[in-house]
């Protein structure tokens, strides 16, 4: 079982992803609530520093730094 969480671009479209996977007796309904709250905190997280070094990926430069 998982539960994951796109990472947007400047355009809105995923260009990556965090996710959890786990044995199902690991993850209850309210650990999978627990665990989404904190995947959606770090995305944003990661989206605004992203925004912030002005580094997003996209098409013409991936995998450039």
């Amino acid at each position: 079982m998982g539960i994951g969480v796109a990472i947007g671009g400047q355009d809105g479209r995923p260009i990556a992803a965090l996710s959890i996977a786990a044995i199902e007796s690991r993850l209850c309904e309210e650990r999978q609530r627990e665990l989404m709250q904190i995947l959606q905190r770090e995305v944003a997280w990661i989206e605004a520093r992203m925004m912030q070094l002005n580094r997003v990926p996209t098409k013409g430069n991936a995998g450039k730094t």
